[in-house]
């Protein structure tokens, strides 16, 4: 995929590791090192390890595409009102992306398998700056809804409820969950 961009679009690949440090088996940074291995043109790409939160999402908002498997990596480019393409391995994947209104841009595994993937990079690519700024729109209406959710669990916890089978400790619990 990297490899098409570069191809394609004279894409710089600068790949943005989220996790590390923890079981060589789930360590981005391992992952990047193998794919790289695998490129044709990894010269010119760049490993970057954001040491915060804020770093990361600064190094997302300057790209112009992301491809992610990382849920944190897609909120935080849809943040930055950057278009994103998902490598959807988990259901909380694809349910983001349908939540911004983009499901057309998350790719299963089994269409990765199917060779899928150079397609909806290109469809990504050639509307990014539409679907950035999209995704971004429905990013600020996901955090309106989250906002009423407090707001909404706030008055429930206001009320006096006796005999009530949720304390206010597990309604807290239930929002934070949900959003």
């Amino acid at each position: 995929a990297c490899d098409h961009m570069v191809e394609s679009y004279g894409a710089r690949v600068r790949f943005v590791v989220f996790q590390t440090g923890y079981r060589a088996r789930f360590d981005d940074a391992t992952v990047v090192r193998a794919a790289l291995g695998h490129m044709r043109h990894a010269s010119p790409a760049e490993l970057r390890i954001p040491e915060t939160p804020a770093a990361a999402l600064e190094l997302l908002g300057q790209a112009d595409m992301l491809l992610s498997s990382r849920l944190h990596g897609l909120i935080f480019a849809t943040l930055r009102g950057v278009a994103a393409v998902a490598l959807d391995y988990e259901t909380k994947v694809r349910s983001f992306m349908r939540e911004i209104g983009q499901e057309d841009a998350s790719v299963s595994l089994a269409e990765l398998a199917d060779g899928q993937l150079p397609g909806v990079l290109d469809a990504v690519w050639a509307r990014r700056h539409e679907r950035g700024a999209g995704a971004r729109t429905q990013m600020e209406t996901l955090r309106a809804r989250g906002l009423e959710n407090f707001a909404h669990f706030r008055g429930l916890l206001a009320r006096p409820q006796p005999d009530s089978a949720l304390s206010g400790g597990a309604l807290l619990f239930a929002s934070m969950t949900i959003v």
